[in-house]
């Protein structure tokens, strides 16, 4: 996972810098330019891509045969622009889905979703490259369906921490470009007397965002 994650900061930055040079990076920061998004504002935004779900085999009550890690991950968001350096977001996401198989044909099928908000510092490159990172915390809801040969429901919630990095590329004043990935903590919850573990969550996402600039 960290690997994954070093990669991705890699990747964004390389391809921020040398898009920022190729398009001129020298030149003066321009906050009337006709592609400058940076300004104060109330946007919505959604991205769609890769989830990663962290569960480990002690996670589950008996020996899976079989751990599917990965699945569809998205959010949506709205929130509100002070200047080109801070920004608060809210909204709701979903952080992938799991799927354990056990012997006998019994299986478990997870999927982590929640609310979330966070606070946003934004670093502008040019008119229209920015790197940002954002720290806030989800209301991480886990719903595990049981199937085979006993079936079941099993749903629980926990506060955990969220960390994002990224990047967005400013098509003009509204429209944005992002590309980032998400990070939320393990953490767990009680249900009948027992603990339940929910695990960290890595998501890597492309999206897009318009912003109603004031």
């Amino acid at each position: 996972m960290k690997k994954l994650i070093v990669s991705f900061v890699s990747a964004a930055a390389l391809a921020t810098v040398g898009m920022a040079a190729a398009g001129g990076s020298t030149a003066a920061y321009d906050n009337n330019s006709a592609s400058n998004n940076n300004a104060a504002g109330i946007f919505v935004s959604g991205a769609l891509g890769y989830g990663y779900v962290g569960y480990k085999k002690s996670d589950f009550f008996g020996a899976p045969t079989k751990l599917d890690r990965s699945g569809l991950a998205w959010n949506a968001n709205v929130g509100y622009q002070f200047n080109q350096y801070v920004a608060v977001e809210g909204g709701y996401s979903q952080f992938g889905q799991g799927k354990a198989s056990f012997p006998g044909g019994e299986t478990y099928k997870t999927t982590l979703r929640g609310f979330g908000a966070d606070v946003k510092g934004i670093l502008p490159i040019n008119d229209q490259f920015n790197v940002f990172a954002k720290a806030g915390a989800v209301d991480m809801h886990e719903n595990t369906d049981q199937s085979g040969a006993t079936i079941g429901k099993l749903t629980g919630s926990a506060w955990t921490p969220m960390l994002g990095l990224g990047t967005s590329y400013n098509i003009n004043h509204n429209v944005a470009l992002t590309l980032q990935d998400v990070y939320t903590f393990r953490t767990n919850f009680t249900k009948s007397g027992a603990k339940v573990n929910i695990p960290y969550t890595n998501d890597i996402l492309a999206g897009v965002s318009y912003k109603f600039n004031v």
